[in-house]
C-alpha cells in the first residue's frame, strides 16, 4: 500500500483584487504537487473579483463571498476554517506561487522531528507579472539548500520569509489560536511568533513565490508610527515568554528611534 500525501489547502483571502487574483489563483492551481485543493474568500469586493473566480474551471477551486468586509485576518481564519486539507499554505492575491513550492516545502514535513510552520525565500517584482517568468520556473534546483530551525533570538529580529511562502500543519493554527483578529498589521509576525511557542518554526532557501511590492496597499500606506507600536505590542508577550537577552533586543532602542521621530 503507498503512503498517504498529506492534502494542502492554499488559502487566498481577496479584496478588490480582480486585477491580480486570476493569475495568482491560476498559478496556485499549477502546483506539481499531487493533492491540493484552493480556497478563496472573498472579503466583500465590490469588484469584478467574483466573475474572473467564477470563470475559472477547475474543480479544486472553491469561491466563497462574503457580503461584508471582514478584514484580512478575519478572512484568513475564515478561509482555513473552510479547508480540508492536514496543511495550509498562505497565498496573497497578488503573489504568484512557483509550481513546484508545495512538492519542495512539504519534503520538510516528513522528517524524523518536523517543524510546525515552514517560509522559504522569494523573489520580488516591482509590478505585477500576469504570468510567471520562465526563468523562476526553470531555476537550478541546486540552490534549494537545506531546511534551517530558526532559533528564538532570530525570530524576535524577525522572519526572513514572506507570508505567501508560509506552509504550516491546520493543528498549529487551531493550537495558536488561529489570526489576531484585531491586528490590522503585523498579523503574520504574530502569528508566526505564536506558532513558535508551539514548536519549531523552518526556513527554506528556495524561491517559491514571486512577491509583487503593491506600493498602494493597505499595509504599504500605513504610517510607521503604527507600524512601530503595533511589531512593539506584538513582541512584547514573546520577549517575556522566552526571556530574549538585552542584546538582542537593543535592535528594539532602533525603532524606538524611529518611532520618535514620527
Amino acid at each position: 500500500m503507498s503512503e498517504r500525501i498529506a492534502r494542502v489547502s492554499i488559502v487566498f483571502p481577496t479584496y478588490n483584487n480582480a486585477r491580480f487574483i486570476g493569475a495568482s489563483v491560476s498559478a496556485a492551481l499549477a502546483q506539481d504537487y499531487s493533492n491540493f485543493e484552493v480556497v478563496v474568500v472573498d472579503d466583500g469586493s465590490t469588484d469584478a473579483t467574483e466573475g474572473v473566480l467564477k470563470a475559472i474551471p477547475d474543480t479544486r477551486l472553491r469561491y466563497i463571498k462574503r457580503d461584508r468586509r471582514m478584514g484580512q485576518s478575519a478572512a484568513l481564519n475564515e478561509a482555513i476554517s473552510q479547508t480540508n486539507g492536514d496543511f495550509i499554505a498562505i497565498n496573497d492575491a497578488d503573489d504568484l506561487s512557483f509550481p513546484f513550492r508545495l512538492s519542495y516545502v512539504m519534503d520538510s514535513f516528513i522528517t524524523g522531528s518536523p517543524p510546525l510552520l515552514v517560509g522559504t525565500n522569494h523573489a520580488s517584482a516591482n509590478e505585477f507579472c500576469p504570468e510567471l517568468p520562465a526563468y523562476n520556473q526553470c531555476e537550478d534546483k541546486t540552490s534549494e539548500g537545506f531546511l534551517t530551525i530558526l532559533n528564538k533570538e532570530n525570530l524576535y529580529r524577525g522572519t526572513p520569509f514572506a507570508h505567501s511562502s508560509m506552509v504550516f500543519t491546520k493543528d498549529a493554527w487551531h493550537r495558536a489560536g488561529g489570526y489576531n483578529e484585531r491586528l490590522s498589521i503585523c498579523i503574520d509576525f504574530d502569528f508566526v511568533l505564536r506558532v513558535a511557542r508551539l514548536g519549531d518554526i523552518g526556513y527554506l532557501p528556495r524561491k517559491t513565490v514571486l512577491i509583487f511590492f503593491n506600493r498602494n496597499s493597505f499595509y504599504r500606506t500605513k504610517k510607521t508610527s503604527v507600524y512601530l507600536k503595533t511589531l512593539f505590542a506584538v513582541k512584547k508577550q514573546f520577549r517575556r515568554d522566552f526571556r530574549v537577552p538585552l542584546r538582542v533586543r537593543v535592535q528594539d532602542l532602533l525603532y524606538l528611534r524611529e518611532f520618535i521621530k514620527h
